[in-house]
């Protein structure tokens, strides 16, 4: 950027639909600020049933994000942020994609019915299935009622 300090931005979007969530400058490649804006995004759209890192069509969304919010780049980072919040509406709302049959992500797009909770829920496992952790550099395997089957390692 114009002061000499390079964005990072963390971009979020739905495989399926195209539909980019998120494209938020960041300073780094940080845990902190990362982990906000899922919890953000997952609390507004809903929570995906999988999680994928970058691929094809992403690097693709990425190459024209660059091209077109970053040449110029802003000043600092709030100035950027306006740059890529504008790349966001017009990718999703103005934009066809062919992938699409040239309909706009915000038209295909649907929200996820499964709801973000802060807290994790306890997981339950069937009584078949066998359980394993890790206890100072040994792993313990417990039966199906919980008791303690066998040291291993």
């Amino acid at each position: 950027m114009g002061n000499r300090k390079y964005c990072h931005p963390l971009t979020i979007a739905d495989s399926y639909s195209r539909y980019l969530f998120t494209a938020k400058g960041l300073y780094g490649e940080r845990f902190i600020p990362t982990k906000q804006e899922f919890k953000r995004i997952f609390r507004e759209y809903g929570k995906p049933r999988q999680i994928h890192t970058d691929n094809g069509r992403h690097e693709r969304m990425h190459r024209d994000l660059k091209g077109e919010a970053t040449r110029p780049p802003a000043y600092n980072l709030r100035a950027q942020q306006r740059k890529l919040n504008r790349f966001v509406y017009e990718y999703n709302n103005e934009r066809p994609h062919a992938a699409l049959e040239l309909e706009t992500p915000e038209s295909v797009h649907m929200r996820s019915r499964r709801e973000y909770r802060d807290k994790v829920e306890e997981w339950f496992y069937p009584a078949h299935f066998l359980l394993g952790y890790f206890e100072e550099q040994t792993l313990r395997i417990q039966d199906e009622i919980g008791r303690l089957k066998r040291n291993y390692v």
